[in-house]
């Protein structure tokens, strides 16, 4: 007796599809890609002992989304693809990387030496394919793209590390301009022994979350009262010593793990508001974390802040983001539309390091911010100088006019949460108040604090 195993088949081959390509273009996923990066590492072998990575970005994807919605921006994914497949040999490995991202792997035997150069006339005709006008139903869509190439093994020895330096080449292509390609340069990145060690040692660390974060309380001089807290990353280095940020985010910067490092931040801080919750405890305000300029230019950072927010249950108007001015200047646009979709999400937006940038008062009216942080450097000598106590008010009285929330930091001394308090700057934090504390001392310290707003000591 024969049985019809057809739709059994179909559902089978549904399956596969579904857990090794991308929904949209039909290409491979990342997943698969990296799968194939690790076989490539593998049969690479001393006749044929090198590959190259390409990762293909569309610049300004974004704006097809926002102006024309979701359904062309995926049209326009489809057709992007179909010209990357058109134009690479067969022999190539293409997939997404998510979202207007595509990788594409020059496998160990049809790559030599002395193709570099061939390298270079590929990706111009990358550029020059997905640069020919699209036709959308009635319209005539005009894009770009910018490329990053690496060279295993020079340029990384693993498919992690390869693809970060491939990921650095392209932020080098956007930063000149865009619609253009960048070979990773290791003239560019020199590494002593040292430094290696560190990315190493980062790169693990990310990998088995080893990264904490410590909370340091913002207060209100007016109230007397905590009013929410600031997190801030701690690398514990397994001898009972705590590495401050100035240890490994400019090296993390630097090596393209600020990303990954970043997600992890994010979650420990959304896994922490959550337990806040659950116990019971109050901030009295929000809890403020830090963004990398490189990650808020990403536009899957939506797509990782609602995916934490959802795993753990709370909501958006839980966190403030804390960014600097910088990321406003590279693309405008982008940063507006960017804030937007935060601020839809519940988040406040805070500019941290007011002041210490370009640009500050001009785009202050353009961008929803909620909060400035005076940075320190006017606070530390506003008792002896005028200059700074000059700026430190001007600064309170704009963002008063603007209606923004001030807050001061690197508040040390009695005398400076004085002025700042005569000035109109309630909110501060500094070492005067806490300095950064773990999770569960500055539990302590919150119940230590309503015991004394509660039972102030008698004169």
């Amino acid at each position: 007796m024969f049985k019809d195993i057809t739709q059994q088949k179909q559902q089978e081959k549904q399956l596969m599809d579904l857990a090794t390509r991308d929904r949209i273009t039909g290409l491979l996923n990342r997943t698969v890609f990296i799968e194939q990066l690790n076989l490539a590492i593998n049969a690479s072998s001393s006749s044929q002992p090198e590959f190259c990575v390409l990762i293909v970005n569309l610049d300004n994807f974004y704006k097809i989304n926002d102006a024309l919605g979701h359904s062309y921006g995926d049209r326009v994914l489809k057709m992007a693809a179909q010209r990357l497949e058109q134009t690479i040999s067969p022999n190539f490995t293409l997939a997404s990387l998510g979202g207007d991202e595509f990788g594409i792997l020059l496998p160990p035997h049809v790559f030599t030496p002395l193709n570099i150069f061939n390298i270079k006339r590929l990706c111009e005709k990358l550029l020059s394919e997905l640069s020919r006008t699209m036709l959308l139903d009635d319209l005539d869509l005009c894009l770009s793209a910018s490329i990053g190439a690496a060279i295993y093994p020079d340029n990384g020895y693993d498919s992690e590390s390869i693809l970060r330096s491939a990921d650095s080449a392209l932020q080098h292509a956007k930063s000149n301009g865009k619609n253009t390609f960048q070979i990773f340069n290791r003239a560019v990145k020199t590494h002593s022994p040292a430094s290696l060690s560190i990315e190493n040692e980062i790169n693990r660390a990310i990998v088995e979350k080893e990264f904490i974060l410590y909370y340091q309380p913002k207060f209100n001089t007016r109230t007397n009262q905590i009013c929410g807290v600031e997190a801030l990353a701690r690398w514990p280095d397994g001898n009972q010593e705590i590495r401050s940020p100035a240890q490994f985010i400019s090296v993390a910067e630097a090596n393209n793990a600020i990303i990954p490092l970043t997600r992890v931040l994010i979650e420990v801080c959304c896994q922490q508001i959550k337990q806040w919750q659950q116990k019971g405890i109050k901030l009295n305000g929000r809890v403020a974390l830090n963004l990398s300029a490189i990650h808020f230019q990403r536009s899957d950072l939506i797509e990782d802040l609602t995916n934490y927010l959802q795993k753990y249950q709370i909501s958006g108007d839980t966190m403030e983001l804390e960014i600097t001015e910088s990321v406003m200047m590279n693309d405008p646009e982008f940063a507006l539309q960017q804030m937007l979709k935060l601020k839809r999400l519940g988040f406040t937006i805070a500019l941290d390091d007011f002041g210490t940038g370009h640009s500050s008062l001009s785009y202050l009216k353009q961008f929803p911010i909620d909060r400035l942080k005076i940075d320190r450097s006017f606070v530390i000598d506003i008792e002896k100088s005028e200059q700074d106590r000059n700026i430190t008010a001007t600064i309170i009285r704009l963002a008063k006019y603007l209606n923004i929330d001030v807050v001061a930091e690197g508040v040390e001394t009695e005398a400076q949460s004085y002025f700042l308090h005569v000035m109109g700057c309630d909110v501060v934090q500094g070492y005067f108040f806490s300095k950064p504390l773990p999770c569960d001392q500055l539990e302590k310290f919150i119940e230590q604090t309503k015991v004394l707003i509660n039972h102030p000591k008698s004169n």
